[in-house]
């Protein structure tokens, strides 16, 4: 049986130690930047807060975040949760170019799920894919259901690359689930803006 396409983005499962992801988030601040960003979509440290006073955060306590570029070297803080309400009308994905308070699930040591798309080698990931290291494929996010629609780039092909966005664990133990296009993992990411140095250095991942 083949795989649904279904992309949903990032979604947090447990951490590393094996303890349940259990909604744990932190408040950062979306501003300024053209793009969408939905629940699922990864995102990025811009090197700033919050210039002023919003949704009961005062001046500076928010740090800002754009959505992530995806590629080599690219880095992510971590993933959007949820998109805080503003009124009573305000939708549930950040509309482009508005101020929005969005939850972040940021921990380094989080593992999400994902969903590979069909794109270049995709049909040949399998296995042996366990342990390298891959890019992430943007794409707009889906505003009838507020939710993500970024993959798994299947052009990259995976490799012992320290400089791609995130790292493979394994294939999710899922009903009807199997490698090849549209697959989901396990990933983890990679260039996480919380761990220190480039990851080769620091052995991030040499252990798991």
């Amino acid at each position: 049986m083949a795989n649904t396409d279904a992309p949903f983005g990032l979604k947090p499962v447990r951490y590393a130690n094996g303890s349940n992801y259990q909604g744990q988030s932190k408040a950062y601040f979306a501003t300024g930047a053209t793009g969408q960003i939905a629940p699922g979509d990864p995102v990025t440290l811009t090197g700033s807060t919050n210039t002023a006073a919003f949704g009961g955060h005062p001046a500076g306590t928010l740090q800002q975040v754009s959505l992530a570029t995806a590629g080599d070297g690219n880095p992510l803080v971590g993933v959007c949760i949820s998109v805080g309400f503003v009124t009573t009308d305000s939708l549930p994905y950040r509309v482009t170019s508005t101020d929005r308070v969005i939850m972040v699930a940021d921990a380094p040591d989080l593992i999400f799920h994902a969903q590979l798309d069909d794109d270049g080698a995709a049909a040949n990931w399998g296995a042996t894919e366990s342990g390298l290291y891959c890019n992430l494929a943007s794409a707009t996010a889906n505003t009838t259901y507020s939710r993500s629609t970024w993959e798994l780039d299947g052009s990259d092909v995976p490799a012992t690359d320290y400089s791609n966005q995130v790292f493979l664990r394994n294939l999710a133990a899922l009903p009807d689930n199997e490698f090849g296009p549209f697959a989901i993992w396990e990933i983890m990411i990679n260039l996480h803006q919380y761990t220190p140095g480039a990851i080769s250095d620091a052995g991030r991942f040499e252990a798991i």
